[in-house]
């Protein structure tokens, strides 16, 4: 099996095009699955890392419309592992219709499932389920922890909780 990357265009997809890029260092087979605006308009480090992923030749299937959500199902039912990086930390509110339906084609193919940062559809601060939310096996929060992963309600999406060291200042964790 063949390891899919659910990136969505912020910061969150810029931190699953990382990964992407780890796993293939590693000779993982991996294909990302790109949800949101078209590459072109990535900004920041998103933008930068997506140059990477193309240079190195990643696998890339491109989800910019709800028709097209559909068709990733059967993708993502033969993953070996789904890594999370739709949507993170800035989440705010309902998803997008686009959003809902991959986060339930996530949790439908029945693969395991590493969230990065935060599981998509949850609010990191509040732990509250925006409608859907994926449902990780494991969830690597980046730096430290946050806060809504630790409430009542979101234990059921997040799994295993662990943290990565990114070399946060001390003041800063």
């Amino acid at each position: 099996g063949r390891v899919w990357v659910v990136c969505g265009s912020g910061n969150n997809g810029g931190d699953g095009l990382v990964v992407a890029r780890h796993l293939d260092n590693h000779g993982v087979a991996v294909s990302i699955l790109l949800a949101g605006h078209p590459p072109k308009d990535l900004k920041s480090a998103t933008g930068i890392n997506w140059q990477i992923v193309k240079a190195l030749k990643i696998p890339v299937v491109k989800c910019q419309s709800l028709r097209s959500v559909c068709a990733q199902e059967a993708r993502l039912k033969r993953a070996r592992v789904i890594v999370d990086a739709l949507l993170g930390v800035g989440l705010k509110g309902k998803l997008r219709p686009q959003a809902r339906g991959l986060i339930k084609s996530i949790n439908q193919a029945k693969r395991p499932v590493v969230a990065i940062d935060v599981p998509s559809g949850l609010d990191a601060e509040t732990g509250c389920i925006q409608g859907v939310a994926v449902k990780a096996k494991r969830t690597v929060t980046c730096g430290r922890v946050k806060r809504g992963l630790l409430k009542r309600k979101a234990k059921r999406v997040v799994g295993q909780l662990l943290v990565a060291d990114i070399s946060l200042p001390r003041r800063l964790r």
